[in-house]
């Protein structure tokens, strides 16, 4: 069951020029499994009003590891948080999760901050040793962010890069062409992103699954701000994703 508790911040500091880490502390070790996520709130006025999503990227014993752009007024207000200070946080969040598929290769695509989002599910995977190769996909190498995490855990990454700085040049979804088709897609990114793996995934016939980016107010399936459209109905991101099968859904 999700928690709602105050976070003390061990580290908050910028990895490039846009992007910020910040490190967490729990109270408890807690469970997590990989495609969850947390819930933060920077502050404790009205403005901003809601808690924001953000992936957890990597949890060790009781430090929660989480990565987050400047993109609006909530991330610039927790910019500025300093270490020893608390954050109000919800955690964890999202029982559709990233799994494995054991004989088929599982294909791992990245956009952007969506790196942070399959991070922990790479992790699981190289433990487990399963068959698994990640590819990153950045506008510019200016983006890129985490390949020390990567290197840590002994972890190879194929980066891919549009203007064709670092890595190869082009869109990262180019990964999955160089694939036969006994393979599994597991994808964290921008939404134009994940529809073209969603596209392409349906005209090669293979089963893709897409963690979404969408907007949440309330973390917990009440407010219905994050729903996506299925065949029959609508599906909460945030309860019954983030992870959700490319076939079930229409976006």
């Amino acid at each position: 069951m999700p928690e709602e508790s105050k976070l003390q911040i061990i580290k908050n500091e910028p990895v490039n020029h846009h992007t910020y880490l910040m490190l967490l502390k729990t109270k408890n070790k807690m469970d997590v499994k990989p495609g969850q996520f947390l819930m933060l709130k920077p502050n404790d006025t009205y403005d901003p009003l809601n808690r924001r999503a953000f992936a957890i990227a990597d949890i060790e014993d009781d430090i929660i590891c989480i990565y987050y752009d400047i993109v609006g007024k909530a991330t610039n207000i927790m910019k500025g948080l300093m270490p020893h200070t608390y954050i109000d946080a919800l955690l964890p969040l999202g029982k559709g999760v990233f799994t494995p598929q054991y004989d088929k290769l599982n294909v791992v695509l990245a956009g952007g901050i969506g790196i942070s989002g399959v991070s922990l599910f790479c992790k699981f995977l190289k433990a487990k040793n399963i068959d698994f190769k990640l590819y990153y996909g950045v506008k510019s190498k200016e983006y890129l962010i985490m390949l020390d995490w990567f290197q840590k855990y002994s972890i190879d990454v194929e980066i891919y890069t549009e203007d064709g700085s670092i890595g190869k040049g082009g869109f990262v979804t180019k990964a999955i062409e160089d694939h036969s088709d006994d393979i599994i897609i597991h994808a964290c990114g921008p939404t134009p992103m994940l529809r073209s793996v969603k596209k392409i995934a349906k005209q090669r016939h293979l089963k893709a699954y897409l963690s979404l980016e969408n907007p949440m107010a309330c973390g917990y399936g009440v407010c219905l701000g994050c729903v996506v459209k299925s065949k029959d109905t609508y599906i909460r991101t945030c309860v019954e994703g983030p992870v959700l099968d490319s076939e079930e859904i229409e976006f």
